[in-house]
């Protein structure tokens, strides 16, 4: 399995690429690509996803934090190439049963909250939805699988009703982030999902993830 990394979508990034736990991960996979900002823009137009995507076209340009364009991206690079997605300051911390052709979604677990009371405003309530799925890992092995083109959808519209809220654009909250792109855009598909047999899911033993990003501050 391949995994793909994201770097170089920060403004004004400084650090370096953690080549520790690119070398510690490399054991457990089969190569890995990073892929930095204008990489992803040139896949933008090789698979021709504006025209798959149209909307993608006029919200691109609109959106205010460059985390949510990297939630955005790591949907679109899975979507397109099938492999696994990760974090770049997550550590694999054993072998990750892979099993090719299978049309398999590989997910992993992020956390059970207590009560559902602690999730964003705009996050479902259910007591299923305490159980939250990762977006720092994720993949499959089919390219275009259905399961993120509908994330992909998802993200679009919910981004379209940020940007058709009034308010300041720069001025969105942790919670909408997280919401428009983020983990809560997995976690609610794979619960809404009826067909579970599409999943493998994982859980915290196989990864840890150090959140070593700054993109809260």
């Amino acid at each position: 399995m391949k995994i793909y990394y994201l770097w170089d979508f920060k403004p004004g990034e400084t650090k370096t690429v953690p080549q520790k736990m690119l070398d510690n991960n490399q054991k457990y996979i089969d190569s890995h690509t990073i892929i930095t900002k204008k990489d992803f823009e040139l896949i933008l137009e090789k698979e021709n996803l504006f025209t798959e995507f149209p909307k993608l076209t006029n919200i691109i340009p609109l959106i205010p934090k460059w985390i949510i364009l990297t939630d955005l991206a790591r949907l679109l690079l899975i979507y397109c190439y099938g492999g696994l997605y990760c974090d770049i300051d997550c550590i694999i911390r054993k072998s990750i049963p892979f099993e090719q052709n299978i049309n398999k979604v590989y997910l992993f677990e992020e956390k059970m909250v207590a009560d559902t009371r602690m999730l964003g405003r705009r996050e479902k309530k259910e007591d299923k939805y305490k159980l939250r799925i990762a977006n720092y890992c994720f993949g499959t092995d089919i390219v275009r699988h259905y399961f993120f083109k509908k994330a992909i959808e998802e993200c679009i519209s919910r981004l379209e009703i940020l940007l058709q809220e009034d308010g300041n654009r720069d001025e969105w909250t942790q919670h909408d982030i997280l919401w428009c792109c983020g983990p809560d855009v997995i976690t609610t598909l794979y619960h809404e999902e009826t067909n579970k047999d599409i999943f493998y899911r994982f859980d915290k033993s196989y990864l840890q993830h150090l959140c070593l990003s700054s993109w809260r501050y």
